[in-house]
C-alpha cells in the first residue's frame, strides 16, 4: 500500500555549501528525512557538524514535491534484506523495526521519495534434543548425533542437534527368552514383561530366581509364563546374597547385573521418569484386581506379579501388587534396602518406595544409551 504526500514550497536547489566558519549553512528542504547524519525538516533549517569548526550543508532541496510510501518486509535474522531499495546486512535482530530511506531522485521524476519500511525480523533457533525411535530410525536420521536444518512457519531454516536413540522391537535374555520392547517418555527403551533369566550373560547361575507359588495359586509353570520370576536385589544386581558385594556400574553409571548385555538394571532417573504416568496407564488390562480401570494406554503392561516377603518366608500379594527393583540401595548395613517402583491394585498412582535388599521382586531391563 502506498500513501503519497505532497508538500508544495520554494523550488530551491542547494547541491552542497561548506563554510569555513562556525556560521549556521541554511536550505528548506521538501519534507523530514535523516541521510547519513543529516536531518532535514520541513520549513526549518539543517546541517551537519562534521568537523570542529565547519558545517557542511549535505542536503536541499531538489524538488517541491515529496512522495511517501509504506512497506512491509518479513526475512530471517541471517538473512540480508536488500528489498524496497534498502540494503540491510546479516544479522538482524529479531522483532519489529521501522526503518526510513529518502532518495532526491532530480529534476527528470520532479519528486522526491521516502520509503518507510516495517520489518518483521524472524529468529533463527538452535535446538538440543534427544529421541528414542522404536524398531527402525526413520529416513536420514542415523543413530547418535544429526545436525538438522528444520524448515519453520516463516521459511526460516533452525538448526536442530538430535541425538538419536534406537529402541529394537525385541531382545534376548542369557537362556535365549525374548522380550518385546517399549519406549517411554519419549526417550528409555524397557522391556514389556518382566524378566525370566535364571543364568547371568557369562552363563554364570542366579542364585535367587524365584516363581510365585502358594496354596491359592499353586500352578508354578503358568505363574512363570505370564508373570516372570521374582529376584532378590542382590541376584537382581549381580552380587552376593549375603550383601557382602559392591555393585560395580559401568563408565555410564549403569548396573547390567541379571539384564542382556547392553542393558541395565533401572536407574533412580528412570523410575522418576515412570513416576510421571498414572497407574491405569502402565498396568496391564488383565490379571489385576482392584478399582482401578486399567488402560495400559503406555503399552508398559505392568502384572501383579507380588513379591516374596523374606521376613515371612512366602509369597504374597499375587494380582494385586507389583514391584520393579532399581540399582539405587542405601547405605545401610543394619537394614540394607533398594529403592522400587511399586503398583497397587486400589492405589490410582504409583509409588516410589524403599524396600529390604532379601525380599524378591520383578525385574525389567533398560537399554543402555549415552547423552
Amino acid at each position: 500500500m502506498k500513501k503519497l504526500l505532497f508538500t508544495i514550497c520554494l523550488c530551491w536547489s542547494v547541491l552542497s555549501m561548506t563554510a569555513q566558519t562556525t556560521e549556521t549553512a541554511y536550505a528548506f528542504p521538501v519534507g523530514g528525512a535523516t541521510v547519513g547524519n543529516t536531518y532535514a525538516a520541513i520549513g526549518l533549517p539543517f546541517y551537519e557538524q562534521v568537523a570542529s569548526g565547519t558545517i557542511e550543508v549535505d542536503l536541499g532541496v531538489a524538488h517541491a514535491l515529496l512522495v511517501t510510501q509504506e512497506v512491509t518486509g518479513e526475512t530471517c535474522e541471517n538473512v540480508d534484506y536488500t528489498g524496497n531499495g534498502f540494503n540491510l546486512p546479516a544479522p538482524l535482530t529479531p522483532g519489529t523495526s521501522e526503518h526510513s530511506r529518502y532518495e532526491v531522485n532530480g529534476a527528470p521524476l520532479n519528486y522526491d521519495l521516502r520509503t518507510i519500511l516495517t520489518l518483521t525480523v524472524y529468529p533463527i533457533y538452535e535446538v538440543y534434543d534427544t529421541m528414542m525411535y522404536h524398531g527402525e530410525m526413520p529416513s536420514g536420521i542415523v543413530e547418535g548425533d544429526n545436525n538438522l536444518a528444520l524448515l519453520t512457519i516463516h521459511g526460516c531454516d533452525s538448526l536442530v542437534h538430535l541425538y538419536a536413540l534406537l529402541c529394537p522391537y525385541t531382545v534376548n535374555d542369557a537362556d535365549d527368552t525374548v522380550y518385546n520392547t517399549v519406549v517411554m517418555n519419549n526417550r528409555y527403551c524397557w522391556t514389556q514383561r518382566n524378566l525370566k533369566a535364571v543364568h547371568y550373560t557369562d552363563n554364570s547361575d542366579v542364585a535367587s530366581a524365584l516363581v510365585y507359588t502358594s496354596s491359592l495359586s499353586p500352578d508354578a509353570d503358568a505363574n512363570l509364563e505370564t508373570f516372570g520370576r521374582l529376584y532378590t536385589w542382590y541376584s537382581a544386581m549381580n552380587v552376593s546374597e549375603d550383601g557382602s558385594e559392591t555393585p560395580v556400574a559401568d563408565s555410564y553409571g549403569f548396573n547390567q547385573g541379571v539384564c542382556p548385555t547392553g542393558w541395565h538394571i533401572p536407574t533412580a532417573v528412570e523410575m522418576n521418569a515412570l513416576h510421571t504416568y498414572a497407574a491405569a496407564d502402565l498396568n496391564s488390562t488383565e490379571e489385576w484386581l482392584g478399582p482401578i480401570a486399567n488402560t495400559n494406554s503406555t503399552g508398559f503392561s505392568a502384572l501383579p506379579a507380588g513379591f516374596y516377603n523374606a521376613q515371612t518366608n512366602r509369597f504374597e500379594d499375587l494380582h494385586t501388587h507389583t514391584n520393579f527393583w532399581s540399582a539405587s540401595s542405601t547405605t545401610s548395613t543394619t537394614f540394607p534396602e533398594a529403592l522400587t517402583f511399586m503398583l497397587e491394585g486400589h492405589c490410582a498412582e504409583s509409588l516410589l518406595i524403599n524396600e529390604p535388599t532379601s525380599n524378591a521382586y520383578s525385574v525389567r531391563c533398560v537399554k543402555d544409551y549415552q547423552y
